[in-house]
């Protein structure tokens, strides 16, 4: 089997910094080459039963009555109708595939390509080569059934492409690879099936161990943890080259484009502070706002405006209750008056709110930077032109997505961070809004404030205990209910009853099942499945994946889709649904949105869904289960995000252990970020 890849540099691209990319759903289909076009990347094949394919991508040393199994999109235009972009491909091992071997990577010419393979005085040769040929094919069966996904072997195969021989004398090499384990290839060794080299072993862990740490939100590993990682596989830092891929600062072991980027998030933040605006306001702008809106701010509410008004970067931070969308209007409103605004946040759903709440026009951060899925069209060459950026929701704001931000606005914009510190941190790599505040150096106002009104929710009351790491106080109220229970099955019962009788009484769009993870009998899987069957039981459906869909169904949009003018995030009604076509009512739309069969993949249930995802919305009713099996994902910050979702009544839903677990301090996972002292250094 050989598998190679059309899409290697963008999905290189992209895995750096855990950002994702969003694809239609792939088909896959086996074809026998008909014709090939190189000029403009397309092949025509036929499958076994005479159906004629047309295949967009890009292809290496393919050619008429090859058999490949093409993984693509369909597509459709007027020039090709119906046709496959392709994703990936591979290549059946025959004949065809063995003279290509020959050719480009033993560069065989014709005539001895024809000896090796026809004079029977060749036949060693030809045995020797067709040995090696299935130690390539035992070695990616190997990877197969280990579990490396199909994609991930185009890329490595796209790599070493008639070089095996070179990876076949070192196997190491595909450690490079974050899917690959050093002990599958620890084994494959061993049984004397290839050999390795000590020194790349060594190289490629400590990498592999450092973009994992990525994927988890960290810029760097303490020295002494990759040390004692790599001593536990026979390895020793020592042996690692440090050369232009790996980067060392004090104890902080980095890839040194991770440290690249930090140290120019800093360097581009420092200029910031230290340039001031150029026009000025009159001291009395914050009173004569009060008199224009009728309304009188808090003296912490003042200091946060006028902070703003005189600084060229700052922050904003505080939790529910105290005010932060009065206070970001007010300030909207007063700069507004001089200069041009733009106002983002990271999700469409956070966005949305941030418009109501300020009447600007807010848009997500990756339409503003005008994202084409491959890269921000947005940047220092094209700038986004606007003399102020406010962020709204910033603790969610990930170090790429800030740095791209950073570069497309010009040096003398006012950029204002506005959020809660103590929610959900990014997704992706870095806590762009803690480390900014707790460098001391950058300019910051936290709203301590909590009006009365806010005070005296239990809500606002019980999100405050869990955010100072306590259990909260179990006392009965009208707008918020406790109920505890030994097993989890009965708090999956329980949730389930809750939540049918409020999404039977209530717009579902006012009502939300917040759970921390996918899996088991109080995951959100579960859950949907049990609403969806409730809600809608004899309903037409769908197959979508592993699962179902069904005419009136709850569902969320996965990805942002600038077309559909429909951002991850967004929730909406099936109000239509066949074997060929959904159509989506969303919140706040008085239309349809229209899904081809291939886009159903972007649709997922919505009765339950992850806090992360709810990170950004609020809602009227919200059910927060939490059970032991949830285990590292009981944490403090996560406990305390979804408490905030929360508009009208709360539902917690719990085992003791479980809740006494989820508001230790502890349990908030410590990021390795080095963005706070490179700020401190630089400013002091």
């Amino acid at each position: 089997m050989n598998v190679y890849s059309s899409n290697d540099r963008a999905r290189k691209r992209n895995i750096l910094f855990g950002s994702v990319i969003f694809l239609k759903k792939v088909e896959r289909f086996t074809i026998r080459v008909e014709s090939v076009h190189e000029d403009q990347g397309i092949l025509i094949g036929s499958t076994k039963d005479g159906k004629k394919r047309i295949v967009k991508g890009s292809y290496q040393d393919i050619f008429p009555t090859d058999t490949i199994t093409i993984s693509g999109t369909a597509e459709k235009n007027k020039r090709l109708g119906t046709h496959y972009r392709l994703s990936h491909y591979v290549e059946e091992k025959n004949q065809n595939w063995m003279v290509k071997r020959l050719k480009y990577e033993l560069n065989k010419g014709d005539k001895e390509i024809l000896r090796i393979l026809l004079h029977p005085a060749q036949e060693k040769q030809r045995n020797n080569y067709s040995k090696e040929t299935e130690e390539i094919k035992r070695l990616f069966q190997q990877l197969l059934d280990k579990g490396v996904d199909e994609e991930s072997l185009a890329t490595i195969e796209q790599d070493f492409l008639w070089n095996y021989r070179e990876l076949l004398q070192d196997v190491y090499q595909l450690l490079r690879y974050p899917t690959v384990r050093v002990e599958w290839l620890d084994e494959w060794i061993t049984a004397g099936k290839s050999i390795g080299k000590n020194e790349t072993k060594a190289f490629f862990y400590a990498q592999q161990l450092l973009q994992e740490a990525n994927t988890q939100g960290h810029f760097y590993l303490p020295l002494a943890i990759v040390e004692k990682s790599m001593q536990k596989k026979g390895m020793s830092i020592k042996s690692i080259d440090k050369n232009d891929v790996f980067y060392q600062e004090d104890d902080k072991f980095y890839l040194r484009e991770h440290y690249e980027m930090e140290t120019a998030i800093a360097k581009n933040i420092q200029k910031r502070i230290i340039e001031k605006p150029k026009k000025t306001f009159p001291h009395t702008a914050v009173e004569e706002w009060e008199r224009e809106n009728g309304f009188t701010l808090a003296e912490n509410q003042k200091e946060a405006v006028r902070m703003a008004l005189r600084e060229s970067f700052s922050i904003v931070t505080g939790g529910p209750g105290v005010g932060k969308t009065t206070v970001c209007k007010c300030i909207t409103d007063i700069l507004g008056s001089k200069y041009t605004i733009k106002m983002v946040a990271p999700t469409g759903r956070a966005a949305k709110r941030a418009q109501e709440s300020t009447g600007l026009d807010a848009s997500t951060a990756h339409s503003l930077l005008e994202y084409n899925g491959i890269q921000f069209r947005r940047n220092e060459t094209n700038p986004i032109e606007t003399r102020v950026l406010v962020i709204d929701e910033s603790s969610m704001v990930d170090a790429p997505l800030s740095l791209a931000l950073l570069k497309a606005v010009p040096r003398d914009t006012i950029i204002i961070f506005v959020g809660d510190v103590d929610q959900l941190p990014s997704v992706g790599p870095g806590q762009i809004l803690r480390d900014l505040i707790e460098s001391n150096v950058v300019p910051v106002t936290r709203l301590t404030e909590i009006f009365r009104q806010a005070a005296d929710s239990p809500i606002i009351q019980c999100a405050y205990t869990v955010n100072n790491g306590k259990v909260p106080v179990i006392t009965p109220h009208p707008l918020l209910e406790y109920y505890v229970h030994q097993k989890e099955g009965l708090v999956s019962q329980h949730v389930l009853q809750v939540a049918k009788n409020l999404y039977q009484d209530h717009s579902p769009f006012d009502v939300q099942v917040l759970i921390p993870m996918y899996e088991g009998e109080v995951g959100i899987d579960n859950i949907n499945k049990h609403l969806q069957e409730y809600m809608h039981p004899n309903a037409p459906s769908v197959q979508v994946g592993n699962g179902e869909l069904r005419l009136g169904d709850k569902v969320i949009q996965t990805k942002n889709d600038r077309n559909k003018k429909i951002y991850n995030g967004d929730v909406g009604i099936i109000t239509f649904i066949s074997s060929h076509q959904i159509k989506v009512r969303y919140q706040g739309h008085d239309h349809n949105t229209n899904y081809s069969r291939q886009e159903f993949w972007q649709l997922q249930l919505a009765y339950a869904v992850t806090v992360h995802r709810a990170q950004g919305s609020e809602y009227a009713y919200v059910v927060i289960p939490m059970v032991i099996s949830y285990k590292n994902m009981l944490q403090k910050n996560l406990f305390y995000t979804a408490i905030t979702r929360t508009k009208k009544k709360l539902w917690i839903m719990y085992q003791q252990e479980a809740i006494e677990q989820a508001v230790r301090p502890e349990s908030v996972p410590k990021r390795y970020t080095g963005l706070a002292g490179k700020l401190k250094e630089q400013l002091t």
